[in-house]
């Protein structure tokens, strides 16, 4: 993922120039929506999450780790959309919706935007929608789903992948492969590519040693959020389906701008 603002396509779902996108700061944190999910507990969800995060941060890069630490808060947040604060506080919010937002794909298990510096790549703040009438979403046995269930965890461990600022890749068997069919849990475990792309980005020792985990601009005190319009990028789309309707079986991404603050969403 990029500061590009070239047009994408289907032949090229996301960009590979501009500057990349990366967190500048070694602690960050998120909650996830009071309302839960129809078909996990939230305690399950917490776990998902979790586990989800685990996979990333416990990466080593030449036998050292980043040492970058992502917090679940306790507390649930009632933000529940994609949005950014240039001037005020914010929450990093983890949402599962019925209300899907009809500007995105229907096809689309999640979206993920990446809001970001244009200037720096340095990313500010990132927010996750999952459609759950995409499910349902379960948690799947380690050889899958045969009954048209989604595993939560597969998906978030690709949508984690987009938080750290990781695009897509081209090699089908890794994490950050665009698209998955229902049941799969072949994404919940790295591969050779998502690791060396953490790493690329991350290397032991890139990161100032402060940890502080408040977002931009400090973190709502009603855990709520703002009112920004949504509109964005790349996304995981079950084979068969489609994103932002270009093309039948991958997820394509688009780019929107706010001033020198831009969101990309990643689904």
């Amino acid at each position: 993922m990029t500061t590009s603002t070239l047009p994408l396509s289907a032949a090229q779902p996301c960009a590979t120039d501009g500057i990349p996108l990366e967190w500048h700061r070694r602690c960050t944190s998120y909650a996830i929506n009071v309302n839960g999910s129809s078909t996990l507990s939230m305690e399950q969800l917490r776990t998902v999450f979790a586990t989800a995060f685990s996979q990333w941060t416990n990466i080593t890069c030449a036998g050292e780790s980043a040492n970058i630490m992502v917090r679940q808060m306790d507390e649930f947040t009632t933000c529940a959309q994609a949005a950014y604060e240039a001037r005020g506080t914010n929450i990093q919010a983890f949402a599962l919706s019925h209300d899907w937002n009809p500007m995105y794909d229907p096809n689309a298990y999640a979206v993920t935007t990446v809001w970001h510096n244009t200037q720096t790549g340095e990313i500010l703040d990132v927010d996750m929608e999952v459609n759950e009438n995409r499910g349902p979403y379960t948690m799947c046995p380690d050889e899958g789903c045969t009954d048209g269930s989604v595993d939560l965890l597969n998906v978030i461990t690709h949508e984690v992948g987009h938080y750290f600022g990781i695009g897509h890749t081209i090699i089908p068997s890794a994490t950050m492969y665009r698209a998955s069919p229902p049941g799969e849990t072949g994404k919940r475990s790295l591969e050779v590519d998502d690791i060396a792309a953490y790493c690329g980005i991350y290397p032991p020792g890139a990161l100032p040693d402060a940890c502080e985990d408040a977002p931009h601009g400090g973190l709502s005190t009603d855990l709520s959020c703002g009112q920004q319009d949504p509109a964005g990028c790349c996304s995981v789309a079950p084979f068969g389906g489609y994103a932002h309707t270009k093309s039948a079986l991958f997820l394509v991404g688009l780019t929107a701008s706010i001033a020198v603050w831009r969101r990309r969403r990643v689904r």
